[in-house]
Parts: C-alpha cells; sequence; structure tokens
C-alpha cells in the first residue's frame, strides 16, 4: 500500500513539473506593444496601424510584459517582421538587442538594404540561463546604434513572414532534459553573447 501511495505521489511530482516546465506562446509585438523612439515618440503599435513608428537612433525600443505563469524562462523563441528601410550606409548592419526582465538574452541584425522597404523574417531560438520572474516576464527590442544622417530606419510589424500573428515562445526545459540543460549550462559559460538567425 505504501508502494503504491509513493507512485501517486510521484506522479503527480512529475506531473506538477511537466506543467511548470512547458513554454508558453504570446503575441509579440502586438497592439499592446509600447514602442518609443526618439524621433517619433511614444505609443502602442496598435494606434499605428500594426507598425511600431520607424526606429533609428540607439536606444529606439519596443517592449511589452506578459504574466505567463512560469517560475523561470530559458529559452526564446522569435517568429516576427522588420520593415527594413535602412540606406545611405552599404555594407553596414544594424543590431537589435532582446531582453527578457532586463536581461540580455541575444540579438539579430537588420542589414543597410538601400532603402527597400522589405519587410524582412526575423526567426529563430537562443537559451540562456534561467531567468526567475515568477510569473511575469518583460520583453524588449533595443536598437543598439544610430542610423547616420538620413540614413533610414526600421520598423517592427504586428504579424510574420507568413502573414500570421508575430510570436514569442518562452520556454523553460522538460523535466527529463534538466540535467542535460545543467550540463550544458557548463559547456556555454564562457559565451558572453548568443546569436538569433534570421
Amino acid at each position: 500500500m505504501k508502494k503504491f501511495f509513493l507512485l501517486i505521489a510521484t506522479l503527480s511530482l512529475l506531473s506538477g513539473m511537466a506543467r511548470a516546465n512547458s513554454a508558453v506562446t504570446v503575441n509579440f509585438p502586438s497592439d499592446t506593444t509600447w514602442y518609443s523612439t526618439a524621433r517619433n515618440g511614444s505609443d502602442f503599435m496598435g494606434n499605428n496601424g500594426g507598425f511600431s513608428a520607424p526606429m533609428s537612433t540607439a536606444g529606439d525600443s519596443i517592449t511589452e510584459t506578459f504574466v505567463t505563469g512560469q517560475t523561470y524562462v530559458s529559452t526564446l523563441i522569435v517568429d516576427w517582421t522588420v520593415q527594413d528601410y535602412f540606406g545611405n550606409n552599404p555594407g553596414a548592419t544594424y543590431e537589435n538587442d532582446i531582453y527578457i526582465n532586463g536581461a540580455f538574452v541575444g540579438y539579430f541584425l537588420v542589414d543597410d538594404c538601400g532603402f527597400c522597404a522589405n519587410v524582412t523574417p526575423v526567426t529563430g531560438s537562443v537559451s540562456f540561463n534561467p531567468i526567475y520572474g515568477f510569473g511575469t516576464y518583460n520583453i524588449s527590442v533595443v536598437l543598439a546604434q544610430t542610423a547616420p544622417a538620413n540614413g533610414g530606419s526600421e520598423s517592427f510589424t504586428e504579424w510574420n513572414a507568413a502573414g500570421a500573428s508575430a510570436t514569442v515562445v518562452l520556454g523553460t526545459p522538460e523535466p527529463g532534459s534538466l540535467v542535460l540543460f545543467g550540463s550544458g549550462l557548463l559547456g556555454f559559460a564562457g559565451m558572453l553573447r548568443r546569436k538569433i538567425w534570421s
């Protein structure tokens, strides 16, 4: 009988761990994503036709807070698009840094495309040391450098390249992979930056 109760308790614990260590998908950017730009003011994307204002100055950003119920997160998957209107600086790339609760987790680059105005996909995933938000996570994307005078800009959109809503998946490792995750952290301890490939 004791073995039976022990089995039930173990199954309940594992079941709870599986729920706690799941992925949560949120729409980001969305109508309620706040953008802030030095040259174009600040507002919600829903008030700007589903776009952020053009971003061209270091520190320009989009940000939103989500309540997900997760104790911590350690992976991020993105599916975004950026309208690329950078120009007049051939060969240049513009870095966008991604933060969760103020912690840097990755970045992606947007090319100077000669004012092409292409809607460019930004997709990929990144893993990082656990960020303990205890259910609440602030996601921000910040332009890292200023475009030169008359060098154009970028704008984030609320949809992805397929026309669906732009998304972020905030995840944690499954219980069976926690040991591997721990050893992986040791292997990646020397890495200073992680790149989200577009």
